[in-house]
């Protein structure tokens, strides 16, 4: 049998600009989608009957901000003009 071994972690300086560009964009929309989501729990009560599930989407969309931060920042460090969404 033989044995997995994971792959080193890539140095977020290593990622290029072209693929932080692309994982802004998608991240945008993954963070509509959860945006959309949330307010669906909340239009229909959920937030406490799905409390647990409410509560994830708010940490899921918090690591999702915090990711789009830091590859905003660094195509700015880069040059790269990048518009600031308002998620």
């Amino acid at each position: 049998m033989t044995s997995f071994s994971p792959p080193a972690p890539i140095s977020p300086d290593a990622i290029p600009l072209a693929d932080r560009q692309r994982l802004l964009a998608e991240l945008d929309a993954m963070l509509e989608q959860v945006n959309t989501l949330m307010a669906r729990f909340e239009a229909t009560g959920f937030t406490i009957a799905m409390r647990d599930d409410y509560v994830a989407l708010h940490r899921l969309q918090a690591r999702m901000f915090d990711e789009r931060e830091q590859h905003r920042r660094a195509l700015v460090a880069a040059g790269v003009a990048v518009p600031d969404q308002n998620l």
